[in-house]
């Protein structure tokens, strides 16, 4: 797997992004293999047709339901009978509640996701998540997450004082990375203001 120039990183940052990179696996890292034009395994394989099955059986819960009969039958018309359209459509004006019925379809594979979105393999942390062993002293550093701007689907973190920042990974869509990147920056703010509260109550 190439990396990038060890010039382009930050210190300490060549094994940061090898850390954080999906694991081999996961549909992140099938989709990581095919736009490097690397082979792909058989456990890459598997994982990207349980989560088109998935994707398949979860936006059909979603055009079932009653209360989207009609959006679904408007974007039906809208694509020509196109379902496969029609449904990215409507999971997309409806990501939280896809997103749910993705997870639920996902686990009966036996695949899991974390809050963040990210695919967690049996017995792993999440990848994309920063470890807190990483985190001096225990507490938060103040980041940034944002998705890359050419691609739409690389994650960047940007640190407190820093202009550049650092790839830690690359995800199946732009929009799981906007989600990604927003409930990282929600939790990182979230976080920090209860270190406050918590200094302020200290003796």
């Amino acid at each position: 797997m190439r990396s990038p120039p060890t010039s382009a990183l930050p210190l300490g940052g060549e094994r940061a992004l090898n850390r954080s990179l999906a694991p081999c696996g996961t549909r992140t890292a099938y989709v990581r293999h095919r736009d490097r034009k690397e082979p792909v395994d058989e456990a890459c394989r598997a994982a990207s047709r349980d989560h088109g099955n998935a994707w398949n059986r979860a936006t059909s819960r979603l055009a079932k339901r009653p209360e989207r009969a009609n959006e679904y039958a408007a974007l039906l018309k809208k694509h020509k009978g196109n379902t496969n359209r029609a449904r990215g459509e409507l999971a997309r004006s409806h990501r939280a509640e896809f997103r749910q019925l993705l997870f639920d379809e996902l686990a009966k594979l036996g695949r899991r996701r974390c809050e963040c979105g990210a695919e967690i393999l049996p017995g792993s942390t999440c990848w994309a998540c920063p470890p807190e062993s990483a985190i001096p002293g225990g507490l938060v550093p103040e980041v940034h997450w944002r998705q890359g701007r050419k691609v739409g689907r690389t994650l960047y973190i940007h640190r407190s004082g820093s202009e550049s920042g650092q790839l830690v990974g690359m995800v199946d869509t732009p929009e799981l990375a906007a989600e990604i990147c927003e409930a990282m920056n929600a939790r990182g703010s979230t976080e920090r203001s209860g270190e406050s509260r918590a200094a302020d109550e200290r003796p």
